[in-house]
């Protein structure tokens, strides 16, 4: 059970790359969670649960430009706090692999952060009677 573990999470020589999905709960069970104060593990953790819904089942050894764009697309119907927390989430899962071998540079790196478009989340004021 444990070899099986291991190998699908990335870490024996013959075995394919983690899927982000995978990454991201050994990332955060083995690395983030103990640093982090409870209402940030929640944090956390949503981002994860957010992350897994976009992309959780690409590998993260093929994750390039075109998957951080569709990461960004995916996050742009959240607030842009969730949003940003979320991809930080993300660069730092990725930056620990990076760290760990499991891929050669972190792709959240070579996109701009995500923002939220205000034009999204601004609401139209109520249109005033002519006095004419």
């Amino acid at each position: 059970m444990k070899l099986d573990a291991y190998v699908r999470k990335g870490f024996t020589p013959n075995s394919p790359s983690p899927c982000l999905m995978d990454w991201l709960e050994t990332w955060y069970h083995e690395r983030a969670e103990a640093n982090l104060r409870p209402n940030s593990r929640r944090s956390y953790e949503n981002a994860i649960v957010r992350l897994n819904r976009i992309a959780g089942a690409r590998r993260i050894n093929s994750l390039g430009h075109k998957d951080m764009a569709d990461i960004q697309d995916g996050l742009k119907c959240y607030s842009p706090k969730t949003a940003t927390i979320t991809w930080s989430v993300l660069k730092n899962a990725l930056e620990a692999a990076r760290d760990e071998n499991l891929i050669r540079r972190n792709p959240a790196k070579m996109v701009r952060p995500v923002s939220a478009s205000s034009s999204s989340l601004k609401v139209n004021p109520p249109s005033l009677p002519d006095d004419g």
